[in-house]
C-alpha cells in the first residue's frame, strides 16, 4: 500500500513537472516569435531608410544618366512653352523640379518656374487702375485673348518692345486680339512722358497707369514683361519678345472655335 501511494505521488509530481515544462516551452516559443517579429520590423525600417538615403543621394549627386534624363525632360517642357502651352507646362515643370532640382537642367529651370507663377490664375476682380491714357476698362474676364504688357518709359528694352507689340496688335486685332499696356510711372516717369511716347510711336492699343498691385499679382520681376489672358485665365507669361505668330494663331484659333 505504501509503495502504491509513493508511486502515485511520483507519477503526480512528474505530471506537474511536465506541465511546467510544457508551459515554459510555450512561453519561450511566444517570446521568440515576438523577438523575431520585432527584428523583422527593424530590418524593414532600416531597408526603407536606406532606400530613402539612396534616393536622396541620387538627387543631391545625380549621375550622368540622371543628368541626361533631366535635360531631355526640360527640353520637352521648353517645347510646350515655345508652343504657348504654359498651362500644360506648369504642372510638368513642377514635377520636373521635384525629381531633378539638383541637376544642371534643374538649375536652368529655376527662372522658368518663377516666370510661370501667374499661369493658371483667374484675372483679378479689381485692376486698381488709376488712369487710362487711351482705350478704357476692358472686360478681361470675358472670352477672347488679351496680351498685357508691363513697361516704363525709361526702360530701353520696353521702348523697343512696345512698337513691336503695336505691329502685332495691328496684325491680329481683326481676329480678336487685345493688348493693354500698364505703367507704374516709376523712376520719375510722368503722365506726359507716357503720352509723348504713345503719340510718337503711334501706339493704338489701350494704355493705363496701375498702382503696382497688378505687377505683383502677375509676378512681374523685370520689364518689359507680358501676360496673356484667355477666357479670364492667365495662360502664358514671359518676355513679350517670346510671343510669336505660332502662339498667337493657336490662342486665337481656339477663341474662334
Amino acid at each position: 500500500m505504501f509503495k502504491s501511494r509513493s508511486s502515485l505521488g511520483l507519477i503526480a509530481s512528474l505530471a506537474v513537472l511536465s506541465g511546467v515544462f510544457l508551459f515554459t516551452g510555450a512561453s519561450l516559443d511566444r517570446s521568440l516569435e515576438d523577438r523575431v517579429a520585432s527584428l523583422d520590423e527593424r530590418v524593414a525600417s532600416m531597408e526603407q531608410e536606406m532606400a530613402t538615403m539612396r534616393t536622396q543621394l541620387t538627387r543631391n549627386h545625380p549621375d550622368q544618366r540622371t543628368e541626361t534624363a533631366a535635360a531631355q525632360s526640360l527640353a520637352a517642357i521648353n517645347v510646350m512653352l515655345a508652343g504657348g502651352q504654359a498651362v500644360q507646362a506648369k504642372p510638368a515643370l513642377a514635377k520636373f523640379m521635384d525629381e531633378y532640382a539638383n541637376t544642371k537642367a534643374g538649375a536652368r529651370a529655376q527662372s522658368l518656374a518663377q516666370g510661370l507663377v501667374a499661369v493658371g490664375k483667374p484675372v483679378p476682380t479689381d485692376w486698381q487702375v488709376e488712369n487710362w491714357y487711351q482705350g478704357g476698362p476692358a472686360d478681361l474676364a470675358s472670352s477672347g485673348t488679351t496680351v498685357l504688357v508691363f513697361w516704363e518709359t525709361w526702360c530701353p528694352h520696353c521702348r523697343k518692345a512696345m512698337p513691336v507689340l503695336q505691329t502685332t496688335y495691328e496684325k491680329y486685332k481683326g481676329q480678336g486680339l487685345g493688348v493693354v499696356g500698364f505703367t507704374k510711372l516709376s523712376r520719375g516717369s510722368t503722365d506726359q512722358a507716357v503720352k509723348d511716347f504713345v503719340n510718337k510711336n503711334n501706339i493704338g492699343f489701350a494704355m493705363a497707369k496701375e498702382t503696382g498691385s497688378l505687377s505683383t499679382y502677375f509676378g512681374v520681376n523685370g520689364i518689359p514683361s507680358a501676360a496673356v489672358i484667355k477666357d479670364g485665365i492667365v495662360i502664358w507669361s514671359g518676355h513679350p519678345a517670346a510671343i510669336n505668330d505660332g502662339m498667337l494663331q493657336a490662342w486665337l484659333a481656339d477663341t474662334a472655335s
